[in-house]
This record gives C-alpha cells, sequence and structure tokens, in this order.
C-alpha cells in the first residue's frame, strides 16, 4: 500500500472530499505514525516469526524493523513498511485516531472493526506455538 492509497482509504472511511484532506495532512500524518506504531509494536513484534515465515514462503525478504515515520510532505508512492497482512489495519486505527474528537460514534466502529481483525491476525499468527510432549517415562 502506497502513502496515497492510504490516505484515500481514510478519506472513505471518513471524509467526504480530498481537500478536507489538505486540511488534516499533519493531523493524519500522525494518526498514521501512532497507527503505525501500535501495528508494529502490538501485532506484528509478537508475531514476528509467523510473519518472517508467510514472507519468506512468498519468496520476499523479511526486516523486522520499525515503520518509516510518515510526515506531512511523504511523497504520495511512498511504500507503508508493514507486512501485508497487516496493511489493512493502518487505516482502521488512523481513522479511529483521526475522527475520536470529531466523531465518537464512526471513530468507535473502526476501532472495534481494527480490534476484531487484530484478534484473528493474532488467533492465526500464533495457533501453531504449542507444544506436544511424545513418549516419556513412567514412573511408578
Amino acid at each position: 500500500m502506497t502513502y496515497r492509497e492510504l490516505l484515500n482509504a481514510i478519506r472513505d472511511l471518513g471524509f467526504e472530499e480530498d481537500p478536507i484532506l489538505d486540511e488534516y495532512k499533519s493531523i493524519i500524518a500522525n494518526a498514521v505514525n501512532r497507527s503505525q506504531h501500535t501495528i508494529f509494536y502490538s501485532v506484528v513484534d509478537k508475531a514476528k516469526a509467523f510473519f518472517k515465515a508467510e514472507a519468506e514462503m512468498a519468496g520476499k525478504e523479511y526486516i523486522h524493523l520499525p515503520p518509516t515515520p510518515i510526515t506531512a510532505d511523504t511523497p504520495d508512492n511512498f511504500v507503508i513498511e508493514l507486512p501485508e497482512r497487516t496493511i489493512e489495519l493502518l487505516p482502521l486505527l488512523s481513522a479511529y485516531y483521526v475522527l475520536l474528537d470529531d466523531d465518537e460514534r464512526k471513530a468507535v466502529m473502526y476501532y472495534n472493526t481494527y480490534d476484531n481483525m487484530v484478534n484473528d491476525i493474532l488467533s492465526v499468527a500464533l495457533s501453531g506455538r504449542g507444544s506436544k510432549i511424545v513418549g516419556g517415562i513412567r514412573l511408578g
């Protein structure tokens, strides 16, 4: 996802027109940075082995680094640096932060959707983690 695609997704979640995005440019950049940070440390970091394996199966290299911060001057073609599976979380959480003061009902709806998606991702990513005890010694 590019920064322009992210802006369009945020616009579609809460703003009627592109000019309003220009007025909110620095607020959106701050919301995106908060969202990237939250997603990286609450989802990606918890399941880094899963995301690494997923990238390798797709023939891609996985580098586990926090995403590059966004500024109001970030070019539209800048590629967001989060694993593909988590990229759909970014517009929802960013819209939540942007809309929280203006439309709390809509913001909470987006946060609930984000939270459900996080739980779905983590349940898949962490489901293979467990231990199986095979064999053993019979005592007594």
